[in-house]
């Protein structure tokens, strides 16, 4: 990019492009502590540092998987390296030090704008409902809200985020997400077409199936919500301890057997997915949310097999191997090249 490119480009609004480098900082590989104390204190310092920093997350996050390809690092890179880290300090030399590296940061963000594209930031200027965030077959996100709260996305999920004067609004379009939601006077309620759910301060796992929401509660306490009526309002059905698991339709909710003792999050978060006498096509739904090619039960008498065990997500060899040795089920391959499971013989 030439030099005119990047001074017409950072005639804009600074507090985008302070967001703008944060967005690259923080996910850089060398990202410390420190930077993140920093980080912090810039998104505490106004209330227009959050709001920046939400739609330029929330547009890097649109990409999808284009938003770490090498391309863009390649561009960030070199920037970066030469902008130096804020850290927190008393606020005449907070002040000093933004002066200091205020070219730099305009660099930075300068090449995260445009790795984002044209297209992408008219955005800025049209009215939106709320942020989304997506996520691809085989990715997972953790997002840091600007209320505090995190959000870990699992692989091809979508959530809207709405922070409202009365209200921090997350909802479920598809997939699933864990929540640890930061406390403060607003309710934080997480909704879908079947049922809601709310909580101030806590952490939670909320999945989207085909007829329900299932609520997951690790920490704290939520209420179970009925799917809102014509005129936006709902009813509380019931609350949840730690350990207790539920779905909910509608206005009905049944409970289901809980969790692990002990359990702080999902085992997905981390990149595992664990199975505890499950039937074998719940399984299989589960790995093929996140790799292809698809593996599909081609004897039905296997569908309903019990199986256990703690597999890595990104690694279905693994569990085709389990299946195989364990319990002598052996694979072919179908016309269209899935996985097919069948019986040995």
């Amino acid at each position: 990019m030439t030099t005119p490119d990047l001074q017409l480009i950072a005639t804009g609004d600074p507090i985008r492009y302070q967001a703008a480098w944060w967005v690259a900082r923080l996910r850089a590989d060398d990202v410390s502590e420190l930077d993140r104390e920093a980080w912090r204190a810039w998104m505490d310092e106004d209330a227009r540092h959050r709001a920046a920093y939400q739609r330029i997350e929330s547009l890097w996050s649109s990409l999808g998987e284009f938003a770490p390809a090498p391309e863009v690092a390649a561009r960030i890179e070199p920037a970066a390296d030469g902008a130096p880290t804020p850290s927190p300090r008393p606020s005449a030399q907070r002040a000093a030090r933004r002066r200091g590296v205020r070219r730099a940061w305009g660099a930075v963000a300068a090449i995260v704008l445009a790795a984002l594209g044209m297209a992408l930031w008219t955005q800025w200027a049209a009215p939106i409902e709320g942020e989304v965030y997506r996520t691809a077959i085989g990715e997972r996100r953790t997002l840091l809200l600007a209320d505090g709260s995190k959000l870990d996305l699992d692989t091809g999920s979508a959530v809207t985020v709405r922070l409202l004067r009365d209200e921090r609004q997350i909802t479920v379009e598809r997939g699933r997400a864990f929540f640890r939601v930061a406390a403060e006077a607003r309710p934080f309620v997480v909704r879908s077409r079947y049922g809601a759910v709310r909580a101030v301060g806590t952490s939670f796992e909320v999945s989207l199936l085909a007829q329900a929401i299932e609520v997951a509660l690790y920490e704290g306490r939520v209420d179970l919500l009925s799917a809102a009526d014509a005129s936006g309002r709902d009813v509380r059905l019931a609350s949840l301890v730690p350990g207790q698991r539920a779905e909910v339709r509608g206005a009905a909710f049944d409970m289901k057997p809980g969790m692990a003792a002990g359990a702080a999050m999902p085992a997905w978060t981390s990149g595992r997915l664990q199975f505890d006498d499950v039937p074998l096509q719940a399984a299989v739904d589960e790995f093929n949310r996140y790799s292809r090619p698809r593996i599909v039960i081609g004897d039905p008498a296997l569908a309903a097999l019990r199986v256990s065990g703690r597999f890595r997500s990104d690694d279905p060899n693994g569990f085709m191997d389990a299946l195989r040795v364990v319990y002598r089920v052996r694979e072919t391959r179908g016309a269209a090249g899935e996985r097919v499971l069948r019986q040995s013989n």
